[in-house]
């Protein structure tokens, strides 16, 4: 019957976990198309803003290449010196150009085609009429050509044309206006979903460690009610066997209770896999999710980087690097998850050489710091060599990161008698930390300090804690604001 609700409970678990992971997945789908849509929204408005101000700019040149035109020839017509000519020529085929580019800008907008016709009827006949003043000036003289100045024709045709291209900034301004309007609102848009799903993700992360947390102890119960009947199992063997002899029969029994204890421990094996596999699950569904919203992000940055204001670039910084912190975060559930499965491989060793090749690690990593460092060369242990490693590396690491701001940050590894029972600890005249708090130190995600003061995920002290309690020891902490912390542990 128990095996039978196991198995149950197993099927409904694997089902509302397959359920959460559709659920996640359709959701981080929805907000990549929106973002990816506002993004390409965004990026098309920047593109048509940009044509836009080509566009004024070309007309503004334009109009001062006829301007130019138009001082030569009075030039040339009030001095009769020949120099006038060549920047009239020089103008002449500047007109042309800017003619043509502001041609292309407008070509293929449809309101704009009046205004193309009247330019390609109007500025040819301002130049004919600029063109003849200087032929009858060279051939008859300054007064000929100065009937035809007088006839206010040219002056006609300037003023429309002048009235033409103002209508067409004017409107080009206008259109710029909107386009600004609609690439802010694209750009809050967007915005908006990046956040969206920066919060969601965290959401996932608290929610994913508080599930792993949660089976995590489901199955250190399931553990111990397992190992317990192991043990019960195991002395009924030997009260068996000093039967044996009398109590063949028993024999059937006692294979029966090994097949039961078989199947128990296959269900252990069930239940570790299973942890394993939501593990992974977990980690490659918030990782995709988290690496398409740090891409984006990076994209939005360097494509649109001269269109957005200082605001925007600081908000998208913001969720790159938080898109990294979550990603450390990530790393550390799953590492925190994985210390209750494994075998301890006990032996004994020096733990005076371990310490000292975390100092020289954190030495090496930080040259230029100063630290006095005390370690007790004659610390031996029994236990595993690899997991106390991480025990040092934890503790060491945090008294090198909280005597950052003493002007003679002191270390200390060693051992004492504590309880009749060989204590090791690791001391340092850093921080500290308030005694009050002392019973959140140990908790994952637990911290004492900002983490503008002091760097970190929190996971650490909840890792030395989950090692050393497989050690069967103890681990606990004093110490005082401003004037250090000694961290001590015993297996």
């Amino acid at each position: 019957m128990e095996t039978i609700a196991q198995n149950s409970s197993k099927t409904l678990f694997s089902k509302a976990m397959l359920a959460f992971i559709v659920l996640i997945t359709v959701l981080f789908l929805g907000l990549a198309y929106l973002f990816y849509q506002n993004s390409s929204r965004l990026l098309i408005s920047a593109q048509t803003r940009t044509i836009l101000h080509q566009t004024i700019e070309a007309a503004y040149q334009t109009l001062s290449a006829l301007k130019d035109l138009e001082t030569a020839q009075r030039g040339y017509l009030l001095t009769q010196d020949k120099s006038y000519l060549q920047p009239y020529q020089q103008g002449a085929q500047d007109l042309a150009l800017h003619t043509r580019e502001l041609t292309g800008f407008l070509q293929h907008d449809p309101s704009e085609q009046q205004f193309l016709q009247t330019i390609h009827t109007l500025i040819p006949q301002k130049k004919e009429e600029m063109d003849l003043t200087l032929s009858l000036a060279n051939a008859k003289g300054p007064a000929a050509a100065l009937d035809v100045v007088q006839s206010n024709h040219g002056k006609l045709l300037m003023d429309e044309i002048r009235r033409q291209f103002k209508q067409l900034v004017d409107n080009e301004v206008s259109t710029l206006a909107r386009h600004n309007d609609i690439m802010n609102k694209y750009f809050k848009n967007t915005l908006q979903v990046a956040l969206l799903g920066f919060f969601l993700i965290i959401i996932l992360a608290i929610s994913a460690y508080y599930t792993l947390q949660r089976e995590i102890t489901h199955r250190e119960e399931v553990y111990r009610a397992l190992q317990e009947e192991s043990n019960d199992r195991g002395r009924l063997n030997q009260e068996l066997q000093h039967e044996i002899k009398h109590r063949i029969s028993v024999q059937g029994e006692i294979e029966q209770l090994n097949k039961e204890l078989q199947s128990n421990n296959e269900t252990l094996n069930a239940l570790n896999k299973e942890l394993e596999s939501f593990s992974y699950s977990v980690s490659h569904d918030l990782r995709t999710p988290l690496r398409s919203i740090s891409g984006f992000s990076q994209a939005l940055l360097r494509r649109n980087h001269d269109q957005l204001d200082e605001e925007g670039k600081d908000y998208l910084e913001r969720i790159l690097a938080n898109t990294q912190r979550m990603g450390s975060l990530i790393d550390d559930i799953l590492q925190l998850s994985r210390l209750n499965r494994g075998d301890i491989k006990k032996e004994s060793f020096n733990l005076s050489e371990l310490a000292n090749e975390t100092t020289q690690e954190l030495s090496r990593q930080d040259p230029e710091r100063r630290v006095d460092i005390s370690i007790d060369p004659e610390m031996n242990i029994f236990g595993d060599k690899r997991l106390l490693q991480a025990v040092l590396q934890n503790l060491i690491g945090n008294a090198w990161k909280f005597t950052a701001e003493k002007p003679v940050p002191k270390i200390e590894i060693g051992k004492k008698n504590v309880n009749n029972k060989t204590t090791y600890y690791v001391k340092d005249n850093g921080a500290g930390f308030d005694m009050q708090y002392a019973h959140k130190l140990f908790g994952a995600f637990q911290r004492l300090h900002a983490i503008n003061e002091f760097p970190g995920n929190g996971i650490g002290l909840a890792t030395v804690q989950r090692i050393i309690h497989r050690h069967g020891g103890e681990v606990w902490a004093e110490g005082a604001v401003d004037e250090g912390a000694t961290f001590f542990f015993s297996i």
